[in-house]
């Protein structure tokens, strides 16, 4: 992960869920795989919710407009 963020030249933090217990407490595990769903959360600054996507399949991502719906304004 660290390589890829290194050749895309981003600067955001990586981390990693290596006994997978972040996956397995946001309910998001692949079972068998080791791996999450592929998932989206928009998380509000006060902590809410605002929107989830759990893919089923590395394809099944969101519609860029319903997640940009759910950031909140301002």
């Amino acid at each position: 992960s660290q390589a890829l963020a290194n050749k895309l030249g981003l600067t955001l933090p990586i981390l990693v869920d290596a006994d997978l217990r972040t996956i397995r407490a946001w309910g998001i595990e692949h079972k068998g795989h080791n791996i999450a769903k592929p998932s989206t959360f928009v998380i509000a600054p006060d902590g809410t919710i605002r929107f989830i996507k759990i893919g089923d399949s590395a394809g099944d991502r969101p519609d860029l407009d319903a997640v940009l719906a759910a950031v909140p304004a301002g």
